[in-house]
């Protein structure tokens, strides 16, 4: 069997010049895609700052102050950006879409605020404003509302109960007070820990999204090799039983050269991105590996390549001609890799095809590098080597029915 699977590396390599443009081709469009996608979702309104205007004596010491320690120390900084406007300047800001909405402080609200009065503010935005910007100004309000609320409760409750019980230094101790109320405030983002889920498998949208069109890409490199592996004459084959080639070890030569072959593209593809930095980019992720991180992903993807190319190998047999094996095999992989969440995040599709793709191959290939990525590991590579020798048995034996009927190889 030794010089059959010479042959067929002879002849797969052969054509492989021809599929490694075609894949670099591939490679460079699946990523001009990618990039516009997380670009798309980098801008997009949820990430970025909601700004908002405020309308105040501009000489008011005390709003410059508060402006200044908001902008400076409170963590609501990274999520909303304070701009300081004249009511006319504001009006004319939120008609352009410049801001989310601007807030009116009157005139010595500081000042009533200090003796206990608090006045209303107003918070104007427009009527189209989006369900996101409605959804945050009405938590800001309440929030702000509970806060001032609650300090105002507990300073002037303190000065009461001082002067109910006769107590001296009731200023000194509302003073106090009124600062620790403001540490509080100013460090509330200590009181709990943020953890990003991600849109899946606990990554990110872009690092989903390289997972799953890996994945597809990894397919769509089987397609080239359409006219070699799908057969409609066995005559060869039924020769090769004659002279003591068994089925199985026919099957096992060809699919380890075209197992070889995709790993060769593989690498190559991997090649790319370290020496030219396609990932680098600012809009994407840091994704330009290092040589050590290079080898950790060669290895890692193994048992990924392993089943996608018994799949391929399946479904190349499964083919009764060349046009029908094309067709067969482009709107399979295609539809396996999208209900799997290649293509869009898995959690947009309705829970019964959610839970369908956990047990699809495309789905437990994109799972598994999810978890390479997120550094977790899974039983997706024992599920992988299962689906693999699962498809190479049932190319065997498909094979044998095409050859012989039955065999005994």
């Amino acid at each position: 069997m030794k010089t059959y699977f010479y042959l067929q590396c002879k002849r797969v390599l052969r054509f492989l010049p021809f599929v490694a443009a075609i894949s670099v081709t591939l490679f460079l469009g699946l990523a001009i895609i990618l990039n516009n996608a997380i670009f798309l979702d980098s801008t997009s309104e949820e990430k970025q700052l909601f700004k908002i205007g405020i309308v105040g004596n501009p000489e008011d010491t005390y709003l410059n102050l508060g402006m200044a320690a908001v902008e400076t120390f409170d963590s609501s900084r990274f999520t909303i950006k304070f701009e300081q406007l004249t009511e006319e300047n504001a009006q004319n800001a939120l008609r352009r879409g410049t801001i989310s909405a601007y807030v009116v402080i009157p005139d010595g609200f500081i000042e009533s605020a200090m003796h206990g009065n608090l006045q209303p503010l107003n918070y104007i935005t427009t009527t189209g404003t989006s369900e996101l910007s409605t959804i945050f100004k009405d938590e800001l309000t309440s929030v702000i509302s509970s806060v001032l609320s609650e300090a105002q409760k507990g300073v002037y409750g303190l000065r009461n109960t001082m002067r109910e019980y006769e107590q001296d230094g009731s200023s000194k101790h509302m003073n106090d007070f009124s600062i620790e109320y403001f540490d509080f405030i100013l460090g509330r983002d200590g009181i709990y820990k943020v953890t990003e889920m991600g849109v899946s498998d606990n990554i990110t949208l872009p690092q989903h999204l390289i997972c799953g069109i890996s994945v597809l890409l990894l397919l769509l490199l089987g397609l080239p090799y359409a006219p070699i592996f799908v057969k409609k004459d066995f005559s060869l084959n039924k020769k090769l039983l004659t002279q003591g080639y068994k089925c199985h070890s026919q099957v096992i030569c060809e699919y380890f050269s075209y197992f070889i072959a995709n790993l060769l593209l593989v690498l190559l593809i991997l090649l790319v991105i370290y020496f030219s930095g396609t990932f680098s980019n600012g809009a994407l992720v840091q994704f330009a590996p290092s040589f050590s991180e290079l080898l950790a992903i060669s290895l890692s993807i193994l048992p990924v390549v392993f089943v996608l190319t018994s799949l391929t190998f399946l479904i190349f047999e499964l083919s009764g001609n060349l046009v029908n094996g094309i067709l067969l095999y482009f709107f399979s992989t295609l539809a396996l890799c999208y209900v799997s969440g290649c293509l869009y995040p898995i959690y947009t599709f309705p829970q019964i095809i959610q839970n369908i793709s956990a047990f699809l191959p495309t789905g437990i290939a994109r799972s598994y590098l999810a978890g390479f990525v997120a550094k977790n590991s899974s039983l997706n590579t024992l599920w992988l080597i299962l689906y693999s020798i699962a498809f190479l048995t049932v190319t065997i034996l498909l094979r044998r029915h095409k050859t012989m009927g039955r065999c005994d190889g």
